[in-house]
C-alpha cells in the first residue's frame, strides 16, 4: 500500500542545507511564517502539495540545478555567492521579492521564472537573469536579464496584468526591409518579448543602452520590431 507522508518545517530562523534538496510524489511540507532556507544544493520538487509560501529561500551554490514538476510557488528568493543556478523544468513562482546580489539564474526552455510582486526589482552585471523572465503584474515591470559577459535589462512602464516575459540573445536580427529611416542594426544582440496569452500590450519600453560598448554618439537610438512572419521591420521611435 502506497502511503503519502507530511513533512512540517517550523522553521522560525533558518534551516541551512547542503544536501541534495529532493520532495518525493505525495510528500506534503508546509513552512512556518517568515521561515528561511539557505542551501548550496540541487532542488527536486515531485509534489504537488509543497507549500512554500511563507518562505524565503536562499541559493548559495555555485553550480545548483532546480527542477519542479509541478508549479511551485514561493514568497522570497536571494541570489548570493556567485555561480549559476540552472531552472531546468517548471514554473518557479516568486510571490513577493527577489533579491539579486551575486550569481546568474539560467532559465531552460522547458522552465519558468515568474515574478509576481509589486516591488520593483533590480540586478547587475553580476546577477541577472540569463534566458526568459516572466513578469506578472500591475505597473512598472523590471527585467533584469542579460547573456554570458553582458547585463541588458529592460522596463515595461505599462500592460495590465498579464504575463510577459523577456529575454536578450547573443545575436542580431535579420531584418528585410529595414524601415527607410534606418541605417543599421545592433549586431551583438537583440531582446526578445513573450506573451504568452498571445496578447502584447501597447506600452512604453526601455531597453538598457549602458552595457552596449561603443554606439555612434550622433546617431539617434530607436527600437526596431521584426514581425515573424513577414521578417518585415517597424521603426517604434525612441
Amino acid at each position: 500500500m502506497k502511503r503519502n507522508s507530511l513533512l512540517i518545517l517550523s522553521l522560525l530562523a533558518s534551516c541551512n542545507l547542503m544536501a541534495q534538496v529532493r520532495v518525493s510524489t505525495g510528500t506534503q511540507i508546509n513552512t512556518a511564517s517568515n521561515a528561511t532556507i539557505a542551501t548550496n544544493a540541487n532542488i527536486t520538487n515531485q509534489s504537488t502539495v509543497t507549500n512554500l509560501t511563507n518562505t524565503q529561500l536562499h541559493l548559495l551554490g555555485n553550480s545548483q540545478q532546480l527542477s519542479t514538476l509541478n508549479p511551485l510557488e514561493i514568497k522570497d528568493v536571494v541570489i548570493t555567492n556567485g555561480g549559476t543556478r540552472t531552472f531546468t523544468s517548471g514554473d518557479w513562482i516568486f510571490l513577493n521579492s527577489m533579491t539579486f546580489t551575486d550569481g546568474i539564474l539560467t532559465s531552460l526552455n522547458s522552465s519558468r521564472i515568474i515574478y509576481q510582486g509589486s516591488e520593483t526589482l533590480s540586478g547587475n552585471t553580476n546577477s541577472y537573469v540569463n534566458g526568459f523572465f516572466y513578469h506578472e503584474g500591475n505597473g512598472t515591470r523590471y527585467f533584469p536579464i542579460g547573456i554570458t559577459g553582458l547585463f541588458a535589462p529592460t522596463q515595461i512602464t505599462e500592460g495590465g496584468s498579464i504575463l510577459l516575459g523577456m529575454r536578450v540573445l547573443s545575436n542580431g536580427l535579420s531584418i528585410d526591409p529595414l524601415p527607410a529611416e534606418i541605417d543599421e542594426l545592433l549586431s551583438s544582440h537583440h531582446w526578445e518579448l513573450s506573451s504568452p496569452n498571445g496578447d502584447i500590450p501597447g506600452s512604453p519600453i526601455a531597453l538598457s543602452a549602458e552595457n552596449l560598448g561603443a554606439l555612434d554618439g550622433a546617431s539617434d537610438l530607436v527600437v526596431v520590431y521584426k514581425d515573424p512572419v513577414s521578417n518585415t521591420g517597424s521603426n517604434l521611435g525612441g
